[in-house]
């Protein structure tokens, strides 16, 4: 009896999740290695592989912080800006489930005052967070200054 189900056979006998373990082998641009080696070695690359648009790339909780304490050193402001954006999703997430609980409410009226300062708020994040992106973009392109 499974709790969640799996999208393989293989998941389901071997307990193995998508996420990438230190030891996992990875191909990013060219660079191919462990997890644990191109975070030593290629960190920023490994982050903008990670952080870019549609990555499939996840690691497990002790290999990102590795990872996050290592761009640190190399470059603040991309582990900042990262941190602001998820941020920025995490509260726009929350003003959502708050505007679509509102609506689905069966007994009592609708408070339609909360729902549109939610949308105007969300609509602020949006603006915020293409700001921050567009930043994010300009950081990951050009090369830190070690």
């Amino acid at each position: 009896m499974n709790k969640k189900k799996s999208r393989t056979k293989v998941t389901d006998v071997f307990n193995i999740t998508s996420k990438l373990r230190e030891c996992d082998a990875i191909s990013i641009n060219g660079i191919c290695g462990r997890v644990e080696t191109l975070t030593k070695r290629y960190p920023l690359e490994l982050w903008d592989a990670i952080h870019s648009k549609g990555s499939k790339i996840s690691l497990v909780r002790t290999a990102y912080f590795k990872l996050k304490k290592a761009v640190f050193v190399i470059d603040p402001e991309r582990v900042l800006i990262t941190e602001k954006l998820h941020e920025l999703h995490k509260s726009k997430r929350k003003l959502i489930k708050e505007i679509n609980q509102e609506i689905k409410k069966v007994n009592g009226k609708i408070n339609d005052e909360l729902i549109s300062s939610n949308r105007r708020e969300i609509a602020n994040l949006n603006k915020l967070i293409k700001s921050l992106e567009k930043q994010s973009f300009f950081y990951s392109t050009r090369s830190p200054v070690i």
